[in-house]
């Protein structure tokens, strides 16, 4: 869905609670096939998995069909409900900008939108999805906010990370190196050099935080293979977090992460629980042993 061509629309009462309805139903449907997939109930990783074709859910009829249907209702729940955000995409675009440089107005609306795409996955039916949409894409603007100003201990804004992200994909398929491959970002996507410049030292200082003191022990060589893995798995913006979190700041980051502002849940509203954040660690662990063996991720969770 391209986000920067949303028109919005205005829904009847009586469409709106037709929608209402058949989300909160197609969430506990959803919800079932995914923590039978998964082991607990991640229903947007159901939905990535699903549209990325890593499975297909033939042996799950009801779910399937129910996929179907909420995929044909996305644009016109996302044109119905996207006016809800508005208010909010001018106030975080225009409050504290000069702490966040390289960062548009499109970008917010960009995050806004995803959230409400979440949203329409994740609802289930407590309250009116007006509602659950405001708060879905304030947290989500609060979260991009506060990864996107810079701080003096030179944090890379979550911009960043993603532009990073598509270098190494283009270094990985492509075969070239990383100069080669920032430039063509650069001209593909028309950053400033105030990006570039960030994006040039996150590669340096992303190999270098995890070879501070705190690792000494370590042979370089085995965290340089660590790291290496790490960048090339397919794993859930969650999933990242989590290991590179506890690779960095070991059993205590899960509890600080819960503690923080973006460890909420944004289906519940509330702190993941140490349970669930486990699991998202386990299931990350598992896909970077499959990569490390040399197998394919998306090939053992087909179904």
């Amino acid at each position: 869905m391209d986000y920067g061509t949303i028109q919005p629309i205005d829904l009847t009462d009586g469409e709106k609670e037709k929608l209402e309805s058949f989300m909160a139903k197609a969430f506990v449907t959803l919800s079932a096939e995914a923590k039978e997939r998964y082991g607990f109930p991640h229903v947007l990783r159901l939905r990535n998995d699903y549209k990325l074709g890593r499975c297909n859910l033939r042996r799950s009829p009801d779910a399937k069909g129910v996929m179907e249907q909420l995929s044909l209702m996305e644009e016109r729940i996302m044109s119905g409900y996207i006016k809800v955000g508005h208010a909010l995409f001018t106030a975080f675009s225009t409050n504290g900008s000069e702490r966040r440089p390289g960062v548009t107005d499109c970008d917010f609306i960009q995050e806004g939108a995803h959230a409400i795409f979440d949203a329409m996955y994740t609802y289930n039916g407590k309250n009116r999805f007006s509602t659950y949409v405001y708060y879905c894409v304030k947290n989500r603007l609060v979260s991009f906010s506060r990864k996107e100003e810079k701080s003096d201990g030179g944090e890379v804004s979550f911009k960043v990370k993603k532009i990073r992200a598509k270098v190494r994909e283009l270094m990985q398929d492509y075969k070239i190196d990383l100069q080669t491959a920032i430039e063509r970002v650069q001209s593909e996507d028309h950053l400033d050099e105030i990006v570039i410049a960030n994006l040039k030292s996150s590669f340096a200082r992303r190999r270098s935080e995890f070879n501070s003191e705190s690792y000494s022990t370590r042979h370089n060589e085995e965290m340089e293979l660590m790291l290496d893995v790490i960048e090339t798995t397919e794993l859930e913006p969650l999933e990242r977090i989590i290991i590179e979190g506890k690779l960095r700041d070991g059993r205590s980051f899960i509890e600080t992460y819960r503690n923080s502002p973006d460890g909420v849940n944004p289906a519940t509203g509330k702190p993941f629980t140490r349970a669930w954040l486990g699991q998202v660690y386990l299931k990350a662990c598992e896909k970077l042993q499959a990569v490390y063996n040399g197998e394919s991720v998306s090939q053992t969770e087909a179904a």
